[in-house]
């Protein structure tokens, strides 16, 4: 899911999702989980927070493999928000459980928008594309990206492009 990118104002939900990031960031998960739901439990009356901080921790949950834990949080979203967009959630899902053709259906859709998701999608879109050896292609996509709208999704194309080079066999 992408990160939003003109930050939140200063709230209690709002710092525990910087929290999460953080711990995200640097790898502990546990920690970023617990910071997570904290800030789904402290913007439970501020939608755009609440869904922020559950694809957040969806995304986090598929990193760990984790994949009927993120399936449960789309559904809490589809019950709370039925018509609202999951982001690149469903997208994420199907690549974890190897449905690249329709999680490059997805992606795509998310891209043609070109709203805020477009970057996030994009990104995503890469590591498919690495994932179906494809690795000009995804080197292509991370180059756009390092100009990306949101920063976050900046610096994860730089690793993105790493990871290219490398399956490329260039260093």
């Amino acid at each position: 899911s992408g990160a939003f990118p003109f930050g939140f104002e200063k709230s209690a939900a709002g710092d525990e999702l910087r929290l999460g990031d953080v711990a995200a960031s640097f790898g502990n998960s546990k920690n970023a989980k617990i910071h997570y739901r904290k800030a789904m439990e402290e913007a439970k009356n501020d939608l755009t927070m609440w869904s922020e901080a559950l694809f957040r921790l969806g995304t986090l949950e598929l990193q760990n493999g984790n994949v009927a834990g993120a399936r449960e949080l789309l559904k809490s979203f589809r019950e709370k928000v039925p018509a609202g967009s999951a982001g690149t959630l469903p997208g994420e899902i199907m690549l974890a459980e190897n449905d690249l053709a329709g999680a490059e259906k997805e992606f795509n859709f998310l891209i043609s928008q070109n709203d805020l998701l477009a970057d996030s999608a994009r990104f995503w879109l890469g590591c498919l594309k690495i994932r179906q050896g494809k690795y000009q292609e995804a080197l292509d996509i991370f180059k756009q990206l390092k100009e990306s709208r949101i920063p976050l999704v900046s610096r994860k194309s730089e690793y993105g492009t790493v990871l290219a080079l490398l399956k490329m066999g260039r260093t």
